[in-house]
């Protein structure tokens, strides 16, 4: 399952993309 620091979102291609919130 996701992290409370991590997101799921979704490409226009509907593709499932993985994105840090706290990346830098």
């Amino acid at each position: 399952e996701w992290g409370s620091r991590e997101m799921l979102l979704r490409d226009p291609d509907g593709n499932r993309l993985r994105f840090a919130t706290d990346a830098g």
